[in-house]
């Protein structure tokens, strides 16, 4: 199955972000991210998961 890696703009688009911010995610480390050449890639079903596992944090207990 191929999967899908996102740019930092269609990150950042998806996010409502700048891309500059998420190049910072990016480069801390703080979201799922790989540098293939000088350019960052997202893994789509990561940053999926991701997302799911900070709303999950953010849930009312």
């Amino acid at each position: 199955m191929k999967e899908h890696l996102l740019s930092i703009k269609q990150v950042a688009d998806f996010l409502n972000m700048s891309e500059r911010s998420v190049y910072r995610l990016a480069r801390d480390r703080k979201i799922p991210a790989v540098k293939i050449a000088s350019s960052w890639r997202v893994p789509q079903k990561e940053l999926r998961a991701w997302i799911a596992a900070k709303l999950r944090e953010k849930a009312p207990a």
